[in-house]
């Protein structure tokens, strides 16, 4: 018998949808990497104080998070070869175009949008088929008790055999775990290398850090203190979106960034340019700035309107 090119779709019964959000509050983050600045009206300068504050409470921690492993999905597959979840299989010319099975509809992507149109009911799938194709179709139905298995099933609507579907599965989850951890490393020294990036040039207003630039050109803007200080100053946090908009995700010279805060700031702009063997980390300088925010008095920056 001559098989169908392995072109099809799965209509689920049941839907179940679990989307999974990461949110992070972090002051050493890439500008541009937070509240979007160059599409659409940026509402950064209206965050209040109690947004600013990183959470203590719900941690996200990577060690709670089960990931499978190659060997657990190829068990898991070799398990569910020994199930029997078809009810009915449909032929169409002798050729099989359909799984009807207790959860699911499997079916070459001929016929797949009839299972779609009737929402995965098999009834009115089948029913829908036998008027289309009228003698040419062909549903062999099974009752609990002479139900094949799942990996028969598979051989017989794709033409090879389960335990090659169960080792390229297998082989694919290898590559992809290993790529996983190479990318995975590759991430934590670019982090690294950011996070540890020379500062050359600190910018404050009353000792108070507000932005400082870094070596490689990019500029962090120390937001809870840079807020707080417009606030003090009675200057409106709009200047705060102009910076961002002029910094983030953008090379900047400290010279250049000089020139935008003395335009805000005038004669309260304090700068401190490290000499170059003695230059402190991103990473230091961002932790001081928090610090100097989180021990300063209570600030309530909602009541600014």
């Amino acid at each position: 018998m001559n098989v169908a090119p392995l072109t099809y779709s799965t209509t689920n019964l049941f839907h179940t949808n679990t989307p999974q959000q990461q949110y992070a509050n972090n002051d050493n983050a890439v500008p541009n990497e937070g509240i979007s600045i160059e599409k659409g009206e940026s509402i950064m300068h209206l965050i209040g104080d109690k947004l600013i504050k990183s959470s203590t409470t719900g941690a996200f921690n990577p060690d709670k998070i089960h990931i499978s492993t190659p060997e657990s999905i190829r068990d898991q597959l070799r398990e569910n070869a020994q199930q029997r979840d078809t009810k009915a299989m449909i032929y169409l010319d002798d050729e099989p175009v359909m799984i009807i099975g207790s959860k699911s509809i499997t079916s070459r992507n001929i016929v797949a949008d009839i299972a779609s149109r009737n929402n995965g009911d098999a009834d009115q799938t089948i029913a829908e088929l036998k008027a289309l194709y009228g003698n040419r179709l062909k549903v062999e139905t099974y009752n609990d008790n002479s139900r094949p298995t799942n990996a028969e099933v598979f051989e017989i609507f794709n033409g090879r055999p389960y335990a090659d579907y169960v080792e390229e599965n297998y082989n694919a989850m290898v590559a992809s775990h290993m790529q996983q951890e190479r990318d995975k490393l590759l991430f934590e020294q670019q982090q690294l290398a950011f996070a540890n990036t020379p500062v050359d040039a600190v910018y404050k207003v009353n000792g108070k850090i507000i932005a400082s630039h870094g070596t490689d050109n990019v500029t962090n803007l120390h937001l809870p203190n840079l807020l707080t200080t417009l606030d003090e100053l009675d200057i409106d946090r709009t200047a705060a979106k102009t910076l961002f908009e002029n910094t983030g995700g953008r090379k900047v010279t400290h010279e250049e960034l000089g020139t935008m805060l003395k335009g805000i700031l005038g004669d309260k702009l304090e700068t401190d340019q490290p000499a170059r063997d003695n230059r402190p980390t991103r990473q230091s300088v961002s932790k001081t700035a928090f610090n100097q925010w989180d021990t300063a008095p209570s600030y309530n920056a909602s009541t600014r309107s």
